[in-house]
């Protein structure tokens, strides 16, 4: 619950700074630039509003607490979604719970990276026979990270899900979360 509050306090901290720069901007006389800054923010708000659209609260919940956290890691989380999660068959906190470790073990590896701009990219999509969440992120320490998987992949597939973990390069990995339609 901390950390949503936490989501929420950066959230209005963000609205007021960004009523002040178009403020700032008309105050100038500068309506091109205020319309240009509004249109940015327009798309940045429409992107984050697409996490509160999941069907499942928790998950969308630890989704917004990760964009926050990966403010402060200093990684471009970049989430993109084609799907809800409208049919998941795995409970609501419990697939929450996944998904927040798995994304933040991302997140701390891809601040650990060495690279400028470290990111890491999520991906809520349909699969074969439910929903793949997957995350890319640059990784170096395979055998940890493999490590976490396989453990919360123990209590996952009780569930009926799966997690796997692939190094697609020496220096760029992937956890893929597999989610059952219920």
């Amino acid at each position: 619950m901390k950390e949503l509050m936490e989501v929420l306090r950066v959230q209005k901290h963000d609205f007021l700074n960004h009523l002040q720069v178009i403020s700032g901007y008309l105050q100038l006389d500068k309506a091109e630039k205020a319309r240009d800054y509004i249109q940015q923010v327009s798309h940045e708000i429409y992107h984050s509003g697409m996490i509160t659209k999941l069907r499942l609260p928790e998950v969308a919940i630890n989704l917004l607490i990760l964009k926050n956290e990966a403010v402060h890691y200093g990684v471009n989380l970049d989430i993109s979604m084609e799907t809800e999660l409208e049919y998941a068959g795995i409970a609501g906190e419990s697939l929450g719970a996944t998904v927040y470790k798995m994304i933040g073990i991302a997140l701390e590896q891809a601040s650990k990276s060495g690279i400028n701009s470290p990111f890491c990219q999520v991906k809520l999509s349909p699969g074969e026979v439910g929903y793949i969440i997957r995350t890319v992120f640059p990784g170096q320490e395979h055998d940890l990270i493999e490590k976490y998987v396989a453990l919360e992949n123990r209590t996952f597939r009780k569930q009926g899900g799966k997690i796997t973990f692939k190094a697609n390069s020496p220096i760029e990995v992937e956890i893929v979360i597999n989610i059952p339609k219920g």
